[in-house]
């Protein structure tokens, strides 16, 4: 009984163990399963998709400069006192004002002496050249010249043959290129109102109709068979090239035709005469040959005074070219004096003054400009664009800007360049630089720090989530109480495909996929008991 009673015992102990050991698990699990709650509770949290305006910027950094800027230098070899120069740093000067005046003794002494130098080769020329004329008018007689434009149709003079001044005839010129058709037309249908119109003339051996003009309608009236009264009508055509002289034609002008055929003659065949005497040295033009007015015919022989002519021709040119180089020194003289009165390139502000009024300008004190303007008109915002954006910008494109330096106020830019020349980093960042006009910069100065934005897109009342909601670039998790156990979908949501649009880096455009009052699953950036990152894969 006594063993009975003492192994009682022991399984009384034994049994308070099992139960201590199990109740301390129970607590140890439910505590883990509490803990667990609560850090599920914590990875995730929900936000309804917001309906709002949304916009896509670009933002930069960069600095103002002026529009324009201009250092102001001397000409080279421009030396001298500097004898006037009205203008102070902060002042306001307006383009082609003088800025400096620079003494100019010496180049005056030297353009008054090349304004002599020209005088006196002025009057040489204009002697040589009385010389002259006087001289080859005699040359002129020593041949004979076309008077019009035209063909020969023959010759009548040789080499060797003798001449004598208005009485032989040399040949024959005539000019068929334009031909006249004289015709009769009833008197009581043409006048001297008809000369200047068109006419219709149908050439009687082809019956080729042809454009021409009526260029004279002769006063008188003539008699033709059958009592009929005319006038006659002289009728220019171009000659196509198958007129001949006599050839016959008909015309008609308006809606009136002529009373009978008329005869085609040149615009004119006549006698070349001569105009000189001697005896023929060479004959210029061929039968059959087409010469302009004042080319040469014949030539007389002329014996010593070729050689005498060639002279007065190369004494008159060498005095032309003596009076051109005369010329030629005095303008280059005059146009330097020009250079010794220094004008502003611009409109702008002085910035910089180097030289003052007393000032001796040589090739020491010409190291540096004598002053430096800014063009202060409009201030130019350099930016550096990096690759994946330049393309959203383009010329005209808008910028809204601020100054470091001036907090509060508010600018507008306008992109007025946009360079293809790349710029990389040392760490192969490529950016491109961007140049904005800004019309009303207000207080800012150049140099200023300021940034910059620009909208490239835009969306109104877009469906917007925050996002970093997207899983895996165009899921998201929306929460559904009736949605099915899905794997790697948290409880209580769905997966759900989304298209999305613009994003402001915060949040981003939900074109399709998502509606108002839907919310989304949002994952926890930290867990609460470990503090590690918490998410989905992507």
């Amino acid at each position: 009984m006594k063993s009975m009673k003492k192994m009682s015992k022991k399984k009384k102990i034994t049994l308070a163990i099992v139960l201590f050991v199990i109740i301390v698990i129970a607590l140890l699990t439910f505590w883990k399963k509490g803990n667990a709650k609560n850090s599920s509770q914590a990875e995730y949290t929900t936000q309804e998709v917001a309906i709002k305006d949304i916009k896509e910027m670009i933002t930069t950094t960069g600095k103002v400069s002026a529009l324009n800027s201009y250092s102001v230098w001397p000409l080279s070899g421009i030396e001298g006192n500097v004898t006037y120069s009205d203008f102070e740093v902060g002042d306001t000067v307006e383009k082609g004002q003088v800025l400096y005046r620079i003494s100019s003794d010496n180049l005056d002494s030297k353009i008054k002496l090349a304004k002599e130098n020209l005088d006196r080769k002025k009057r040489s020329y204009a002697r040589m050249k009385k010389t002259s004329q006087t001289t080859l008018e005699k040359y002129e007689k020593y041949s004979v010249s076309a008077n019009k434009d035209g063909y020969i149709k023959n010759m009548e003079t040789k080499v060797g043959d003798t001449i004598t001044e208005g009485s032989t005839v040399i040949g024959k010129l005539y000019n068929n290129e334009k031909m006249q058709l004289l015709i009769p037309f009833s008197a009581n249908l043409v006048s001297n109102k008809t000369v200047g119109k068109s006419a219709t003339v149908i050439l009687s051996f082809s019956g080729e109709k042809i454009k021409g003009k009526v260029i004279k309608v002769n006063d008188y009236k003539e008699k033709m068979s059958q009592n009929r009264v005319v006038r006659y009508v002289t009728i220019e055509v171009k000659n196509p090239g198958g007129i001949s002289a006599n050839d016959k034609a008909s015309a008609k002008i308006g809606s009136s035709f002529g009373s009978d055929e008329g005869t085609f003659s040149p615009m004119y065949e006549e006698n070349i005469v001569a105009t000189v005497s001697g005896v023929v040295e060479s004959v210029s033009a061929k039968e059959g040959s087409f010469v302009q007015e004042g080319d040469t015919i014949v030539s007389i022989k002329r014996n010593s005074f070729v050689t005498q002519t060639n002279e007065v021709n190369e004494q008159l040119e060498n005095a032309k070219s003596a009076v051109d180089e005369a010329k030629a020194e005095l303008k280059n003289l005059t146009k330097n004096k020009t250079d010794y009165e220094i004008k502003s390139p611009i409109a702008g502000k002085i910035v910089k003054k180097n030289i003052k009024q007393g000032d001796i300008i040589n090739a020491t004190t010409s190291k540096d400009p004598l002053c430096l303007i800014y063009d202060l008109s409009a201030m130019n915002f350099s930016m550096m664009i990096d690759e994946t954006d330049v393309q959203k910008l383009s010329e005209g494109q808008k910028i809204d800007i601020t100054a470091d330096a001036l907090p509060s106020d508010k600018y507008e830019g306008v992109i007025t360049s946009i360079s293809i020349e790349a710029n990389i980093s040392d760490g192969g960042v490529t950016q491109y630089p961007v140049t904005a006009r800004v019309e009303q910069y207000g207080k800012m100065l150049p140099g200023m720090n300021v940034n910059g934005e620009v909208v490239v897109e835009e969306a109104k009342d877009a469906i917007t989530i925050p996002s970093n909601a997207l899983i895996r670039g165009n899921f998201v998790y929306v929460e559904d109480k009736k949605a099915k156990e899905e794997t790697d979908v948290p409880s209580g949501f769905r997966k759900q495909e989304v298209t999305v649009g613009i994003s402001d880096g915060t949040d981003i455009e939900i074109i399709k996929g998502l509606s108002k009052g839907d919310k989304v699953y949002l994952p926890q950036e930290v867990m609460e008991d470990s503090g590690e990152e918490m998410g989905y894969e992507e």
